[in-house]
């Protein structure tokens, strides 16, 4: 199969999608992506606590920020879920949720 089948689903990949259809996706067979909006995260200093606390949750592999108060997740779906992501930031204080 080549890379330039049309723009369709890869049938290695498959794509989780939410509400918005743009959620949760996967980024290879094993890793799923999520785009997790983070409510007071308006400084360098609360960025940094939310993309430690993202890292160190067990089956992620990649935190980076996205636009706003946006962190972009690279995760292993068969060791995390995204209500994993949520309450590790909820347990250092921030409201979380999908965007």
């Amino acid at each position: 199969m080549s890379d330039s089948d049309g723009g369709g689903t890869r049938a290695t990949g498959k794509i989780q999608v939410g509400a918005d259809d743009s959620e949760v996706e996967d980024v290879n067979p094993q890793l799923a992506r999520a785009l997790v909006a983070v409510r007071g995260m308006d400084s360098q200093d609360a960025k940094l606590r939310v993309h430690a606390a993202l890292a160190e949750v067990h089956g992620v592999h990649a935190v980076n920020p996205g636009d706003g108060g946006k962190m972009v997740v690279d995760y292993d779906p068969s060791e995390a879920t995204v209500m994993d992501l949520i309450r590790a930031l909820r347990r250092i204080g921030f409201l979380a949720g999908m965007d």
